[in-house]
């Protein structure tokens, strides 16, 4: 009897400790599922750099009466007279870490943009992060996804001017870069017979996968687009809309601490681009200082327009329609805040004014905020989107280009939510 009770005992005892083990290893599970660091996943990092470096020019509809415009990881709509403001897309309630951002909108009222969520949970460490291209309307009414696929990264949708094609580019760690052209189909008999497939998809893959292709901007034809490839030898391409006819417009050579070339924008006939390019001064110690120079897409020809001090830093160059003047962001690495703002320069390098300097708002010092601008169809009034980065607060106004007869359209209230530039509730979308 007294034996029996024994095994009873060592039994209980063996079945506690292979609980206690099985429960250890589900914890250790768990741990490698959401640790930071090479054994886990870092919860917030990608998200996080992702999120930064997206797009946040306001979109002007054709008509220059509304504005799509992304604001704390919401895509909203908002007219240009300030009555109305409302969501066209939101985050994924349903995951922790979600957001919705760089829109791009069409002529014809269609808003392309970036979804990103991360799928937690215990099985899901492959491939967690999830990035689709997704449509919808100017409402936000009609949503449906355009391009998904599982590990993928995308950046930055961009519609070509008329509408018909839609070009962003993509990473995964088994195929590097691409550039994805996608074309809306023509009304015939390829579309009858696939009328559930509404575009055509033309993958064009980087001559080396640890290439990035960033920056792709549309010619005004529709026909080509330019590109800023990323390598030992930073260049800028330009290629026809399915990558044939490739050109290189530019390339230097890589120096130490160099940034790549930036903010392109082709000339309203097609024959140059404009870009933004840092050189170093003095040599490498001395520092660099940055230019808007302009080149034919075959390479040649290129010029300086404009030259800038030492320690400066230029970005979000636009053209305006008319081809005549540049809209450009600058500030000094120095933080020297009487330097930062938004500038207005004729293309033929003169009558450089400031339209709107953040610094007389409370800046505090730069790189503390983002100043993101844009032109309206007709020229007569630029969008400007003020974002603080330490609450990810922003306001969006218009004013003319002189920089006057400025008018709030979004602000942030008490809670840093986004308002409409007068007193009214955010109107929702049922």
């Amino acid at each position: 009897m007294i034996a029996k009770q024994k095994r009873t005992k060592r039994n209980r005892g063996r079945g506690c400790l292979i609980i206690f083990v099985l429960m250890l290893g589900l914890l250790g599970i768990i741990g490698l599922c959401y640790a930071p660091g090479e054994f886990g996943i870092d919860t917030r990092w990608d998200y996080d750099a992702l999120q930064g470096s997206a797009d946040r020019t306001p979109q002007w509809s054709a008509d220059g009466q509304t504005l799509v415009v992304n604001v704390a990881d919401v895509i909203y709509g908002v007219s240009v007279n300030g009555n109305r403001l409302w969501r066209v897309a939101h985050k994924d309630a349903e995951h922790r870490f979600s957001g919705v951002f760089a829109p791009s909108l069409s002529v014809n009222g269609e808003v392309a943009y970036i979804e990103y969520h991360r799928d937690e949970g215990l099985f899901a460490r492959s491939y967690p992060d999830k990035h689709h291209i997704k449509l919808t309307d100017i409402n936000g009414t009609e949503t449906k996804q355009m391009f998904s696929k599982s590990g993928v990264a995308n950046y930055s949708p961009n519609w070509s001017p008329d509408g018909s094609r839609l070009a962003f580019t993509t990473y995964d760690p088994s195929d590097g870069y691409q550039i994805i052209v996608m074309t809306k189909r023509e009304f015939g008999l390829s579309s009858i017979l696939t009328f559930w497939k509404k575009y055509d998809t033309h993958s064009i893959p980087s001559a080396d996968k640890n290439q990035s292709s960033r920056h792709l901007v549309w010619s005004n034809d529709n026909q080509r687009f330019a590109y800023v490839v990323s390598s030992e030898q930073p260049k800028i391409v330009n290629a026809r809309w399915d990558g044939a006819d490739e050109k290189i417009a530019m390339e230097q050579e890589r120096r130490i601490g160099a940034f790549d070339p930036t903010s392109l924008a082709w000339s309203t006939a097609d024959d140059r681009i404009y870009f933004v390019y840092y050189e170093f001064v003095d040599g490498e110690e001395a520092g660099f200082t940055p230019s808007v120079r302009s080149v034919r897409p075959d390479g040649s020809g290129e010029g300086i327009i404009s030259l800038w001090w030492d320690d400066f830093r230029v970005q979000g160059l636009k053209l305006s329609p008319d081809g005549s003047q540049m809209l450009f962001t600058s500030y000094r690495s120095s933080k020297d805040d009487n330097d930062e703002g938004l500038f207005v320069m004729k293309t033929d390098r003169s009558g450089v004014i400031k339209i709107f300097d953040p610094s007389s708002l409370g800046s505090s010092g730069a790189g503390s905020r983002t100043v993101y601008a844009s032109w309206s169809p007709d020229g007569s009034r630029i969008a400007v989107h003020d974002l603080r980065h330490s609450t990810g607060r922003g306001s969006v106004r218009t004013m003319a280009p002189d920089g006057t007869d400025a008018r709030s359209l979004i602000r942030p209230n008490r809670d840093g939510k986004p308002w409409p530039g007068r007193d009214e509730p955010l109107q929702e979308n049922e």
